[in-house]
């Protein structure tokens, strides 16, 4: 029996069109499989690590039921490492501060024009720029030292047209929450009013509203207040908790009529009006009121929805006479590469709103924007680290290699930010949760530990 070489040897009952189709097949599955196997052989250990322990978070059952964002981007070696479901909508929450941030640095240059003034004689005039940090207390206060000063006539002026309230998709049956205050022109205090039992009474602040609070006849401190929907009367209940202090927000109106009148009570020996804006009023200067960096940071750290609303509506009207918020959110737009084929829907300053949408690339975006205009430690000063603000409790191990921010809202929870590794490599990541029925506070967990794999490993 003989045996022919390998070369010689035939297929017999092929033709020679089917030989060569076969010849293709073989060759390509080859090929195919050498790609393989270099492809597995080019990635890093780091890489490695990267997918590992991505994939174990990812999968973890927690989310079994919810909507999963991720995107880990390195941005020493510009290159993303891991990313999943990253162009897919979410509701941001509070991580929508972080495009407010964005678009106050690139606008306010190191400090809030809050009021536009000019004098005469006997008045001094005040156009006011919706600058949320007058008269609160967490802030110095030039123009009431301004107005304690002088011995003019006070008279604010207004714009004949109002600013919208409320935002777009926010909750309207939570009117009496501290967290969201009405928006306006002339803000007082962050329009709240401070309730707070002192000495066996109850105070308020501002004090122009200290008849409109009643109190139930009642020894107890176990108290809570609320306000009646469409008017401005404060009235207890009781509660299950001692009573200290709390604050619940006013109804501004769309005048500056209830705003100066609380003007007029806390200043009871000035002559305070309001006046109607005319464009040829001359001679108007910008009154810088606030350090932007320390409004930016109460905003981050507090996830204080007030400023975030105040300042889109403050770079408004540094250009025009818009009370809009959409008018600064399409110039950050324009000046951004945020867009891409499927734009945001962003459309308040805080997030409290139902209706915005955002990705994690968008998000992703806005984080390197940030990157590239901010020197490093300017923007690690603005954006809240471990065990601090609303990351109280979490990344208490490593809680300088974390500048975060926190969104929260029913069913959604996000987290975006920076990472600094303990080899000092520094990442930029997007976590977004949508639609989940699980506690919060077990997610933030699991998301925890998964960043301090990170931290710990490269």
């Amino acid at each position: 029996m003989k045996f022919q070489s390998a070369g010689n040897v035939k297929l017999i009952g092929f033709n020679n069109s089917i030989k060569q189709v076969l010849f293709i097949i073989v060759i390509g599955l080859f090929f195919a499989q050498c790609k393989s196997i270099n492809y597995s052989q080019k990635k890093s250990p780091s890489q490695t690590f990267f997918d590992t322990v991505s994939q174990t978070f990812t999968q973890d059952p927690i989310f079994n039921n919810a909507q999963l964002g991720v995107l880990l981007y390195d941005i020493s070696n510009q290159k993303t490492v891991f990313k999943l479901q990253e162009h897919k909508f979410f509701i941001p929450a509070s991580t929508l501060k972080l495009f407010t941030t964005l678009a106050a640095v690139s606008f306010i240059k190191d400090s809030l024009n809050g009021f536009l003034s000019y004098e005469t004689n006997d008045t001094l005039f005040l156009l006011p720029l919706a600058d949320p940090s007058f008269l609160d207390p967490r802030f110095p206060q030039i123009i009431s030292e301004k107005i304690s000063k002088t011995s003019k006539t006070i008279a604010f002026l207004y714009y004949p047209n109002t600013i919208k309230t409320y935002g777009y998709g926010w909750s309207w049956d939570e009117y009496d929450e501290d967290y969201m205050p009405e928006r306006s022109l002339l803000p007082i205090h962050q329009n709240l009013v401070k309730i707070q039992y002192q000495k066996d009474s109850i105070i308020t602040y501002p004090k122009y509203f200290s008849n409109n609070v009643s109190v139930e006849k009642t020894t107890s401190k176990f108290l809570a207040f609320s306000r009646q929907r469409f008017q401005n009367k404060f009235f207890s209940r009781p509660s299950n908790y001692t009573f200290a202090s709390t604050y619940i927000p006013f109804i501004v109106g769309d005048s500056l009529q209830l705003p100066t009148a609380i003007l007029a009570a806390e200043f009871p020996d000035k002559n305070i009006c309001n006046l109607p804006f005319r464009p040829n009023n001359q001679n108007l200067k910008a009154l810088k009121t606030q350090n932007l960096d320390s409004l930016i940071k109460t905003m981050l750290l507090e996830s204080d929805n007030f400023i975030a609303e105040q300042l889109l509506i403050n770079i408004g009207l540094q250009d025009s006479t818009m009370f809009s918020e959409s008018f600064t959110i399409q110039k950050t737009l324009n000046n951004y590469p945020i867009t891409n084929k499927n734009a945001p829907l962003w459309l308040d300053g805080s997030g409290l709103s139902r209706y915005n949408l955002v990705t994690p690339t968008h998000t992703l975006q806005v984080l390197l924007s940030l990157d590239s205009l901010l020197p490093q430690d300017r923007l690690n000063n603005l954006v809240s680290t471990g065990n601090r603000g609303t990351l109280k409790g979490l990344y208490t191990k490593y809680p300088q290699n974390i500048h975060a921010k926190t969104g929260t809202l029913s069913n959604n929870l996000a987290l975006a930010g920076y990472i600094n590794t303990l080899k000092n490599k520094r990442f930029a990541f997007v976590i977004m949760v949508g639609n989940h029925r699980e506690k919060n506070g077990s997610i933030r967990r699991v998301i925890e530990n998964y960043l301090n794999k990170i931290i710990e490993a490269n």
